[in-house]
């Protein structure tokens, strides 16, 4: 009889391992689609210098936000590459955005240590209240949208930017 339970057990824990690498792989796949062609909304960051600025501010530009916190080693890794990108693409109308879910001191810090050349904000509430309105459900960092120079989002990301995909984005909607 025992053995009979344990078999069964084991089946069943395979079959929830089975279904949770389908939805989880289903997850990950469809943070990296295209977004639909909605107008993103206006909202409202702090930058670290205490100046507000909203979506509007950027109208024209292709604009990227990437939501990140000191604590992510991911997003940590992918700021270098937005630093990059920010410098060779934002005289052709790029402007990165990265609101910080996150304490204002260790944000600072970070601007500092890896030379951030765009503007950051470090007011959680309201990175918190912009990422959920661009779409982030998951609350997962890092977590990038793509709009447009006529405020449509383009493109979607829960997860690092490569530097073959964000060049391939950029170029592409420039």
């Amino acid at each position: 009889m025992s053995t009979r339970k344990n078999t069964l057990i084991g089946l069943f824990l395979v079959g929830l391992l089975a279904i949770g690498a389908g939805f989880g792989t289903s997850l990950w796949h469809h943070a990296r689609q295209p977004a639909t062609v909605a107008v993103a909304p206006n909202f409202t960051l702090t930058d670290i210098a205490g100046q507000r600025h909203t979506l509007a501010d950027w109208s024209g530009k292709l604009v990227l936000v990437n939501f990140w916190a000191s604590w992510c080693a991911p997003c940590i890794e992918e700021i270098p590459l937005l630093v990059e990108a920010q410098a060779r693409y934002g005289a052709r109308g790029l402007q990165i955005v990265g609101p910080a879910m996150d304490e204002i001191e260790p944000i600072k810090a970070m601007v500092k240590r890896l030379r951030i050349n765009y503007p950051v904000s470090a007011d959680l509430a309201e990175a918190d209240a912009a990422s959920r309105a661009l779409g982030n459900t998951q609350g997962g960092l890092p977590y990038s949208v793509l709009i447009s120079r006529d405020g449509r989002i383009l493109k979607t990301v829960l997860g690092v930017l490569d530097r073959n995909e964000l060049e391939e984005l950029v170029e592409k909607h420039l």
